[in-house]
């Protein structure tokens, strides 16, 4: 039934139209009815075509809104990953720079390098690097960080070293006290203290006391800091002294290293002992 309804009154709001420009002139009172009659309906009509553009419209707006929070979204995530890396390049800047006074120290250096591999527990007293022997890089050369002595080379291959950490209970090191004068041998406990053996019983080396490498053994040059000196005792025989020492070098924290090189006659000492 509606249809034929709807059918109906739109031919009853066309007549009088059609009308009008076939008899001309239309009575006016008839045009004026038919309008006043047909009004609601095409007001209703308007408003439902209007609302439906508007319901559009914001529609078409919400994907809008929503199309650019995305790509802002995905330009904001990017921007945070660019200030990330250029905050690690300055921190690397920064570190390297602590390097620079090594560099007029000891001249001889002859790689930086980058830390690539290190175990995941501190009992894993070994790290590699990223230079080898192409670069300069031979076994038992030094390693150093700017705190001080980190190590040296046990293996190389063309593009990596692999550096024994100064922790390693492997590690000797012929160590003196800077004040004291006292020598000792150092080694490494896997831990974070190292420990200074054999001291004479008449040693006065003291806590607080900082130690450098002697510059004995072939290796590693005189005077690179190692640590402090946090104990002082006898040995269980009785016959020395020892001392605990703890490092400059925070080995957990290691990243950049410079790689020493040594003199021929150094080199040639390491070789025949």
């Amino acid at each position: 039934m509606r249809p034929r309804v709807f059918i109906l009154l739109a031919i009853l709001a066309f007549v009088p139209l059609i009308l009008s420009s076939v008899a001309t002139p239309f009575p006016e009172t008839v045009r004026s009815i038919s309008t006043q009659t047909f009004k609601p309906l095409f007001e209703t009509t308007d408003f439902f075509s209007d609302s439906l553009k508007g319901v559009f419209t914001r529609t078409r707006d919400i994907f809008t809104v929503y199309k650019q929070n995305q790509e802002l979204r995905s330009q904001i995530s990017q921007l945070k990953i660019e200030i990330s890396q250029l905050k690690e390049f300055e921190n690397q800047i920064a570190r390297i720079q602590k390097l620079l006074p090594y560099l007029d120290r000891y001249p001889k250096t002859v790689a930086l390098a980058k830390i690539v591999f290190r175990g995941l527990s501190f009992w894993d007293q070994d790290v590699v690097i990223n230079k080898g022997t192409k670069d300069g890089v031979q076994k038992d050369m030094p390693i150093v960080t700017s705190q001080g002595l980190v190590g040296r080379v046990i293996s190389a291959s063309a593009t990596t070293a692999h550096i024994m950490l100064l922790t390693d209970y492997s590690s000797k090191v012929s160590v003196v006290g800077q004040e004291s004068r006292d020598i000792g041998l150092l080694s490494g406990e896997d831990s974070k203290t190292l420990r200074i053996m054999y001291m004479d019983l008449a040693s006065t080396i003291k806590v607080g006391d900082t130690v450098v490498t002697s510059g004995m053994g072939g290796i590693y040059p005189k005077g690179i800091p190692v640590g402090k000196v946090d104990t002082v005792g006898k040995d269980k025989d009785g016959l020395h002294l020892y001392a605990l020492v703890t490092p400059f070098v925070d080995f957990s924290k290691l990243e950049e290293v410079l790689c020493m090189a040594r003199t021929r006659k150094e080199l040639e000492f390491s070789r025949s002992s």
